[in-house]
Order: structure tokens, then C-alpha cells, then sequence
């Protein structure tokens, strides 16, 4: 099974993945892989993460290459410049990195649709992400172009790409064809030069729904658990037998960012972990994505951070001085634990005070006897830890304290030996403190230790001639048991000489000094005490060493857009008797705009205005007026009119923006599938409200076929009620709700929305099939019904519980749509290019943002020119204060990002922090041009402040 499992073509000498092992260069290896997208941080910015990671000890980067970040639009191709992924691919290499080369087509990664252009909307028949002739032939050209530079960069050739990934996490969606389609990846990647392994993520575990048992791929898991969770060792170990029988390793290519969660992994057997996202970023421009992170849709923020070790500025975290510990702990015992079998130990019982992990109960054996536990407290105390081992107590003379979310991973008669294998003849028998760095020089071992506490270290001592200790205690009965209290002044020092002239070194230390020496390679037997390693010289913890800038000579000045901002949206018309997408009209990113006449008959009122289908910012205009804005997610949306209008002609306007498409397919809402456009479907004028929640006539019956039979005289004898009302005893009740409805004159729009709604149905009109309704989505559209006097009405429903959806109410809106439609949209570099080419003369001065009086709905630009100087070159963060409004904010002629100031109808944000944006340092000039396009909402607008946080 294992040789299926590899490519045809494949150097087996280079990288092998079998059943207990990944063996790299013929040297069997642990890959502790940080995630670094080159799509999220500057060029200039590239060299400085790949370091930080390098120091941090991880010995390999996964990289996403995002296929519409290099072909946005059809066959319009860009590899060169903040895109140039051979120069990322180079600096890797120069940093002797591995890498995970992941192309896709489809990366997820937050990104704008998965990273799959959008233009791929817009053709007839293709079906993302499946077995479609269609859908693959654009694959192909994508692949033609990222495969073969993938290629040339593979481990054995001009690079380090040891493994491809292939499609990503494709358990998560519905694909109909799963083995046909990984085939055909598969068969491109290898035909386009890919020898290395290639692999396919199951991003909930479904090994199969992702294609890992395709032959010629391998699978890997992702896997997300929460910090306290007690039986995620229980969990690792089900899917670590699976891969067994395939005679493959456990890789883990997703998981926590948290150590507290790799160490566990690690003792749990995976001989692959890559925590998701150590490194940040920041998702520049319109490529932000909304997804299903919230309740349930979310907008994700410019700040791509998920509590990574390295922010999206580059500054370093708390847990970037774990890495530095968990790392160094598998650099000085790789050898033992890149073999070694994760076990259910029976020599070993522990107990505590405290509530432990699962992975108490099993621990790695290694090749040459030794053994390592992990002992994670998943408590919110502190836990005193004992345990058995060889039937003797462990500690003897102290206590053993682990702190919460803590795992200290404890070896147990563990062989000591130099670096050419040679035996020393000397065991640790177990230590409490744990082991980060190993020297052997001249004819010592050098070992440096870390405990916050007391701890004990245990050598067997039937070779030891010789002691000598500083600053700790010893006992010699059995064993030699070395005890150690933490003390900020005093660390422990000991020299154990063997009775063959070698010598182990122990250097016990606080976790915070242990990092210090990790990181500057300062050691007390090196006597380097002005050796500085040159990639810790710039790690600078997040926040802590924060600045606000102050620019005094801030130069502002405004100009307020004529027509509602209208002009953003390009100048170019289509006259069309429907509404189009905005990727129908070739708008991939950006703004679009949708407008139309439509008028009111005698004695008719305008109530309301129905939006289609709206995505995803969607600001309402009438008669050059603003209405309001709403968060588009895909349904049918009606706004009130606030007045009563004297006027008989009405223009109705909207301008829509692209947050970004989904990432993920999530069918609670349209706008959460990766497939749905963006834009509008369509604008009406509603002139006619009616409650249909009373007076339904029903009929208990299991789901129906597409056709609903009609009311007939058989009907008569069944119960007349309110909708939802009728009390079936049995749980879950099925039934039809069946209604006829007399419409309106002069309408062709109507739309029915079930307000309260909380279960499951289909809506039929005339015996006729519509649409399936459910608690996210409700409203349905029946406009094709409008030139009928009277229709029939049948909703089927399925409630779990009698009082369920007690509380619907049945809405039926009629008017009539927009005519004389005009659309047109306009890209980000339309966008940037409106906003830069605007004539100076247009502008006025101003002395202070707090003069600046924002009306709902306005568009305003407000410049801001600010010198710097030398001592203030630094990458900037952007923060701006006020509220109500959403801001647009370019730099220098790029565009940085979006915020949206707090406001009651913003939408949910996740990702990083909302509240900032990032000005990168080579962005940044002695003269700086920033333009915020401002767009204010309702409720008084107001943008009041600039502030600049400085990072160095």
C-alpha cells in the first residue's frame, strides 16, 4: 500500500512518507511546518517572516499560491513584482526551509472566493470544485502556470518543496465526483513535472471525502481542537491507526497555533504538524472574503491574524518564545522521536490534583527505549502531579507543578549520546524540567534545561566517578536525582563526569532565560556573552513596544463626490431590462452600480422598495436621496419607505460593493456559497403589503414530489387555520398549508416572506415547484406568477416541535420592478484611479477632521499628506476614530484596505482586528499621499480622528 501511495516518478531518495516515519534526504525528519502566504505581506517584508520562522526552529513553511491573485481576470496573467512566487520560492531555499507547495485550485485561506476567479461565474455549464470538463480545462491553465515553477523548486532540484498539495479540505463541500476529479489533479500535476509526494487535506477528517484514497496521493488531516479539550490524544490515536493500516504517517497539515496543542500532537504520535496561521498577514485591497465564522455570516477583516507566533506587522507574540522550546526540544531529540510509536503505556500511571489530557495514558517509545510523555493540564489551576513509574513514585523529594494549559513533555530512561550516536553510558531516568538544547563539545554533553518551578532530574549513576554542583541539591540513592528551585538570581549548574572520561553538563534555568539562550545562543559553557544570533536582533513583541506617531504637519484636505459617489462606479452604460450581476458585467472586485424609473398609479402608495438578491454592501438611493444601507447576504431584502411621497416618477439607485466573495460553501444563505454573485437581481417599488398568516387550509402528508396537488373538494373536511397552528401530537409533524390569493393589478414584482420562521419547507404556486425555505432564508420570489388574477398557495412543512414556528407570520409583497435599467461597475484600479486623478482644484483645505460634516449617505474624500522623517521610517498602523462610517484607505497610489467604524448595522467582523490596517514601510515615501474615501451611513456620521502606531 505505502509504494501505491507515492508518485510514479517519484525520488525516493528525497521524501518518503511511510508508516511510522517521513524520511527526507534518506534522514528520517519531524517537519514542524509555519504557514507564510507571500500573498498577504510586502515583497520587502518576505525575507524578515522566513527568518523569524527560521529562528523560531521550525524547519518548513506551507505556502497557498491564490490562482485569482495571479489571473483575476481571463487570461490577464501576473507573476513579476509583489507576485514574483519563484523569488519566495528562492529566499526559502536560501533559508534551507522545506516547503508545502499548495496551488489549489481551491486554497479556502479567507480569501476573496477560495482564491478561483470570479469570471469563473460567468461560464455556462462549469461546476466548481467536481469532475467538470468545463471547470478542469481552466484548472489546466492554471496549473500550466504555477506547476512547472513548483517543479523547478521541488527538494533534489533548484529547491526545498518536499510535498504538492492538491485541492484543499474538499470533505467540506459537495462534490459529486470526489475520486475522478483528485485523479484528474493528480494526473496534471505529474504529467506538469510534480515528483515529490502529492497530498490531499481532509479538513474535517473525512479522508475519503477528500480524495485520500485515491491512489498516487496522500491524505492528511486538519484538525482544530478546542485548549481544553480532554480526549483530543483519544481522538489523534483513532485516526493515527487509520494511516497505520495505510502504512502511512499521521501528517497534520491544519491544527491550533498554540504549542500547548502541538506538544500533544507531537507525544500523540504525528510525525507532521502545521499550526495555522503562525504568520500573518493582511489581505490588501478588495480581496477579503465572507464565510460562515459567525451567525451565521461574517465579513473577514483586512488583518488576517488567527493568534499566530508573527502578527501581520511582523511583530512576534508570547507564543513565538514557545516555539522556541518546542522546536528545541525536537532539534535535540529528533533522532528518537522522528521513529519512535506513540503507545498506551503500562508501565506508567499518573495521578493529580488537577484535570489532565487524555495523552496521560500513552507516551512515544522510542528505537533505543527511551520514552516521552506528554502531562497537559487542561485545567484552570494549578495541577501537583505524581506518578508511577516501574512501580516507584516520580518525583521523590518535590513536587511536580504544571500551570494551566501547560504541557511539559517528561522522558523516561532516556539514552544519552553525542551527536555521532556514541553511547555515554548514562540514562536520564525521568526529569520534571525539560529539556530545549543539546551541545556535545570536546568531551561533554551540554544539555540546557527549563523548569518555573522546582523540579528533579534523575540520572542513573552506576558510571558516574565524579559531581559537581552549583546553586541545587543532589541524592545519590538508587539513582542520581538532581533537585532544582527556581531562583531569578541564581540558576542550577551541574557536572556529572563518567567513569569513560566524558561528561554531561546539565544548565538548569527559568522558561524565560531558556528562550533568552535559545534565541541569542548565548550558553553559560560558551562563555559568548557578546554573541548576538543575528535573526533575534529585530524581535519585537507585539504591542508591548508600540508608538503613536505624531505627524504635525498632517495636511488635510476634502472633496465631496457630486451624486452620492455615483462617479465610482465608472461612467460606462448598460441599458438592460434586467439587472445583472456585477461578474455577469465583467466587475470581479469593486463597486457597482444599478439604477431605474418606475411610477406610482392613482391612489397607490409607495410602502417600501424590495431589493433581489442583494450582495454584499448594498446602500439604497431615491431621487438622488439616500435611504439606507444593508448587509447583503443573498435573500430577498425589503426596506421601508420612511415618507409619504407627493411624487408620481421615481429613480431608484444602488451602488453595491464587493466585500469579497465567500470562501466556503455554506447553503443558510446565498451569499455564503462560494458560487453566488454578487450584486443585485433585481429593484422594485412595493406598493401592496397583505398578512397571509390566517385562513390556510391543511393537510397532514409527507414531502411531496415537485407537484402539490391543488385544492380540491376533498380539501373541504381538512382543519381551516392560522399558518403553523395546527397541533399534531405527533413530533416531528409533516404537512401542507394550502391558501389561494387573489394578486393586485398593475404588479410584476411579489415576493412572499415568512417572518419568525424556524423550520423547514418548500413553497409550490399552482401545483408548481419554487423554492426550499428554511430559519436563514424565507423569502421567496414569485414574480413569474404576477400576470395571474389568483394563484394557489402551498407551503410544506416540516416542524421538529409543535411550537417551532408558532410565531410565523405570512408577508406577501407586490409592486413593480425598476425599468430602463442602467448598470455599470467599476474595479479596484478604476477605483484607485478616480480617486488619484481628481483635480486638485476640487479639494479644500482643512484645519481638523472635526470640521468635516458628514451627511448620511454622502461620499467624501478626505486627503491626508504627511512627511517622514528618518527617525520615523517604520512600517505604520492605521487606526481612525469616529463612527457610522466605512472607509476606503489607499496609500501612494495603492490600495490598503477597508474599515468600517463601529455602527448598528455593520456585519460581523472575524479574522484579526477591525479596527487597524496596515501601512507597510516600503510603501511608504518622504512624502506621503493617503486618501480615505469615506462613505457615511445613517444615524450622524462622523470621522474624527487619524492615528499612526508606529512599528519598527
Amino acid at each position: 500500500m505505502a509504494d501505491m501511495k507515492q508518485s510514479e516518478n517519484q525520488d525516493s531518495n528525497m521524501v518518503t512518507f511511510l508508516a511510522d516515519r517521513i524520511v527526507i534526504e534518506n534522514k528520517p525528519r519531524i517537519v514542524l511546518c509555519a504557514s507564510v502566504f507571500y500573498f498577504r505581506i510586502p515583497s520587502h517584508e518576505w525575507k524578515d517572516r522566513l527568518e523569524k520562522v527560521k529562528a523560531a526552529g521550525y524547519n518548513c513553511i506551507d505556502i497557498y499560491f491564490p490562482w485569482n491573485y495571479h489571473e483575476l481576470e481571463e487570461d490577464d496573467w501576473n507573476f513579476s513584482g509583489e507576485k514574483d512566487v519563484i523569488y519566495f520560492l528562492t529566499l526559502a531555499r536560501e533559508l534551507e526551509l522545506w516547503v508545502i507547495a499548495r496551488p489549489g485550485p481551491y486554497i479556502c485561506s479567507e480569501w476573496d472566493m477560495g482564491s478561483l476567479p470570479a469570471y469563473l461565474l460567468t461560464k455556462e455549464n462549469l461546476i466548481l470544485r467536481d469532475y467538470n470538463e468545463i471547470y478542469l480545462s481552466y484548472v489546466r491553465k492554471w496549473y500550466e502556470k504555477i506547476m512547472p515553477i513548483i517543479a523547478n523548486y521541488q527538494l533534489g532540484k533548484q529547491g526545498t518543496v518536499i510535498a504538492v498539495q492538491i485541492e484543499n479540505e474538499l470533505d467540506f463541500y459537495d462534490c459529486k465526483q470526489v475520486e475522478p476529479y483528485i485523479q484528474t489533479l493528480r494526473n496534471y500535476a505529474i504529467e506538469l513535472g510534480i515528483n515529490v509526494p502529492i497530498v490531499v487535506c481532509a479538513g474535517q477528517c473525512d479522508i475519503k471525502g477528500a480524495g485520500g484514497l485515491v491512489d498516487g496521493v496522500i491524505p492528511t488531516i486538519n484538525l482544530y481542537p478546542d485548549m481544553s479539550e480532554i480526549s483530543l490524544e483519544d481522538k489523534i490515536n483513532h485516526y493515527l491507526e487509520t494511516f497505520r493500516e495505510m502504512d502511512l504517517p499521521l501528517c497534520i497539515t491544519e491544527t491550533s497555533t498554540l504549542h500547548f496543542i502541538l506538544r500533544r500532537e507531537l507525544i500523540a504520535g504525528a510525525k507532521f504538524i502545521a499550526p495555522y496561521n503562525q504568520v500573518s498577514g493582511t489581505d490588501f485591497g478588495f480581496t477579503t472574503s465572507v464565510n460562515n465564522w459567525g451567525s451565521p455570516m461574517t465579513y473577514m477583516t483586512h488583518d488576517y491574524q488567527l493568534n499566530g507566533m508573527i502578527n501581520p506587522q511582523g511583530e512576534v507574540s508570547k507564543e513565538y518564545d514557545e516555539a522556541y522550546l518546542f522546536s528545541g526540544l525536537i532539534t535535540c531529540f529528533e533522532e528518537e522521536i522522528s521513529t519512535s510509536v506513540s503507545q498506551m503505556e503500562q508501565e506508567l500511571n499518573i495521578s493529580a490534583d488537577c484535570k489532565l489530557s487524555s495523552g496521560i495514558h500513552r507516551t512515544l517509545r522510542c528505537n533505543n527505549g527511551g520514552k516521552f510523555a506528554a502531562i497537559a493540564n487542561v485545567d484552570e489551576k494549578i495541577g501537583y502531579i505524581n506518578f508511577l513509574y516501574n512501580e516507584k513514585n516520580r518525583p521523590v523529594y518535590t513536587s511536580f507543578e504544571v500551570n494551566p494549559l501547560e504541557c511539559p513533555i517528561i522522558p523516561f530512561d532516556l539514552p544519552l549520546s553525542n551527536r555521532d550516536n556514541f553511547d555515554l553510558g548514562c540514562k536520564i531516568a525521568y526529569s520534571t524540567a525539560e529539556i530545549c538544547y543539546s551541545e556535545f563539545a570536546f568531551d561533554t554533553l551540554n544539555l540546557l534545561l527549563h523548569s518555573n518551578h522546582q523540579a528533579e532530574i534523575a540520572l542513573t549513576n552506576q558510571n558516574i566517578v565524579d559531581i559537581m554542583v552549583e546553586n541545587m541539591q543532589y541524592e545519590t540513592e538508587g539513582t542520581l536525582v538532581i533537585l532544582y528551585k527556581e531562583n531569578k538570581q541564581q540558576d542550577g549548574n551541574v557536572v556529572v563526569t563518567l567513569n569513560n572520561g566524558k561528561k554531561i553538563h546539565l544548565y538548569i534555568t527559568s522558561r524565560a532565560n531558556a528562550v533568552q539562550g535559545l534565541k541569542t545562543k548565548v550558553f553559560p559553557w560558551n562563555n559568548q556573552e557578546n554573541k548576538v544570533n543575528e535573526l533575534s536582533t529585530n524581535m519585537r513583541v507585539n504591542k508591548s513596544e508600540s508608538k503613536v506617531i505624531e505627524f504635525h504637519e498632517l495636511k488635510l484636505k476634502q472633496h465631496s463626490l457630486p451624486d452620492m459617489g455615483k462617479g465610482l462606479c465608472g461612467n460606462h452604460s448598460n441599458k438592460l431590462n434586467q439587472c445583472k450581476n456585477m461578474e455577469d458585467m465583467g466587475y470581479y472586485r469593486g463597486y457597482g452600480w444599478y439604477e431605474g424609473n418606475v411610477n406610482l398609479y392613482d391612489k397607490e402608495r409607495a410602502l417600501g422598495y424590495m431589493i433581489y438578491n442583494g450582495m454584499d454592501i448594498i446602500h439604497l438611493y431615491k431621487n438622488n436621496c439616500y435611504l439606507k444601507t444593508i448587509i447583503g447576504d443573498g435573500t430577498h431584502k425589503f426596506i421601508k419607505e420612511p415618507h409619504i411621497l407627493n411624487e408620481s416618477s421615481l429613480k431608484l439607485g444602488v451602488r453595491c460593493e464587493i466585500w469579497g466573495h465567500s470562501n466556503f460553501s455554506d447553503s443558510r444563505l446565498p451569499a455564503m456559497d462560494i458560487r453566488s454573485k454578487k450584486g443585485i437581481k433585481g429593484l422594485a417599488l412595493i406598493t401592496n403589503i397583505t398578512d397571509l398568516t390566517e385562513y390556510w387550509c391543511y393537510c397532514k402528508d409527507e414531502l411531496p414530489s415537485e407537484c402539490v396537488t391543488l385544492i380540491s373538494e376533498k380539501d373541504k373536511y381538512n382543519s381551516i387555520i392560522k399558518f403553523t397552528a395546527y397541533n399534531n401530537p405527533e413530533q416531528p409533524q409533516k404537512g401542507i398549508y394550502k391558501r389561494k390569493i387573489k394578486l393586485s393589478p398593475n404588479c410584476n414584482a411579489m415576493v412572499l416572506e415568512l417572518k419568525g420562521f424556524k423550520s423547514f419547507g418548500k413553497v409550490f404556486v399552482n401545483g408548481n415547484y419554487v423554492q426550499d425555505i428554511q430559519p436563514y432564508n424565507a423569502a421567496v420570489s414569485l414574480d413569474e406568477y404576477c400576470n395571474k388574477r389568483e394563484i394557489e398557495l402551498a407551503i410544506y412543512l416540516e416542524q421538529k416541535t409543535i411550537q417551532e414556528s408558532k410565531d410565523s407570520v405570512v408577508i406577501l409583497y407586490e409592486g413593480r420592478q425598476i425599468s430602463d435599467i442602467n448598470c455599470h461597475g467599476a474595479d479596484e484600479r478604476a477605483i484607485l484611479e478616480y480617486t488619484t486623478l481628481i483635480d486638485d482644484k476640487k479639494y479644500e483645505d482643512l484645519t481638523m477632521l472635526s470640521n468635516v460634516n458628514l451627511e448620511p449617505g454622502e461620499v467624501t474624500i478626505i486627503c491626508a499628506d504627511f512627511e517622514i522623517t528618518k527617525q520615523q521610517e517604520m512600517g505604520l498602523k492605521l487606526l481612525l476614530k469616529g463612527k457610522n462610517v466605512k472607509v476606503l484607505v489607499q496609500l501612494n497610489g495603492k490600495m490598503i484596505g477597508r474599515l468600517w467604524l463601529p455602527s448598528d448595522i455593520r456585519p460581523e467582523f472575524r479574522g484579526g482586528d477591525d479596527s487597524i490596517l496596515y501601512l507597510p514601510k516600503s510603501y511608504l515615501k518622504e512624502s506621503n499621499e493617503l486618501i480615505l474615501l469615506i462613505e457615511a451611513l445613517e444615524d450622524e456620521p462622523v470621522l474624527d480622528g487619524i492615528q499612526f502606531i508606529g512599528v519598527e
